[in-house]
């Protein structure tokens, strides 16, 4: 299932992380990664998740760029966040910890 059109279709929260990687040895030949960030049960669980994003759910988060805000962008990479995602995130793991109090 394509996670990211799931998430945009049911106007989840969520961000996607662009980075670089390499190997030590050899840090002139870098790839781009990107990878999905989402609550994944928001009612039970609160986990954040994290996917690498790859293939036809890579290209469809390409192709809907539009509905995504760009919040941090410099040489290490790019994030882009749908929803007030770091809002929700702040607020759902808020809720996760005083619920653990009880």
């Amino acid at each position: 299932m394509n996670n990211v059109k799931k998430l945009l279709e049911k106007k989840i929260p969520f961000a996607v992380i662009q980075y670089f990687e390499y190997i030590k040895i050899n840090k002139s030949e870098t790839h781009k990664k990107y990878e999905l960030m989402y609550i994944e049960d928001v009612v039970i669980k609160k986990d954040v998740t994290f996917k690498i994003l790859k293939g036809v759910e890579l290209d469809y988060f390409k192709n809907n760029l539009k509905h995504m805000e760009i919040v941090v962008a410099d040489e290490t990479g790019i994030v882009w966040e749908y929803g007030f995602f770091k809002n929700y995130l702040e607020l759902t793991q808020k809720n996760k910890k005083y619920e653990k109090k009880f």
